[in-house]
């Protein structure tokens, strides 16, 4: 289990507008940081949950859960290229309805 776990990965900008719809007028490489909230590797695998601290009602957190959906592609992504290792799933948890909501079954 990694925890706040910080990464860096050289990427083309074309690569972040395919996850993003930015435009870039010249595609070049840049660096790009982040950080999961938390990684488990089990059997192999990897889950990244990412907590949230938005003001959702509950019920509605799936709906909201959606507009993360590109981010924690870009986590996977980043875990793939960086340890080898795939994603099973992408779970982001409310703290404001104690809700996870797996990305991956939406």
């Amino acid at each position: 289990i990694y925890q706040e776990k910080v990464f860096f990965l050289p990427v083309n900008t074309s690569d972040i507008s395919s996850l993003t719809g930015q435009i870039f007028e010249v595609d070049h490489e840049v660096l790009l940081q982040g950080v999961i909230d938390c990684l488990i590797i089990k059997d192999g695998y990897g889950t990244i949950l990412d907590y949230k601290t938005d003001k959702v009602k509950k019920g509605n957190e799936k709906e909201h859960s959606l507009k993360y959906m590109k981010q924690l592609e870009i986590y996977a992504n980043a875990v793939e290229k960086i340890m080898g290792i795939k994603t099973k799933s992408r779970v982001i948890h409310f703290f404001e309805t104690n809700t996870n909501v797996d990305l991956n079954l939406l």
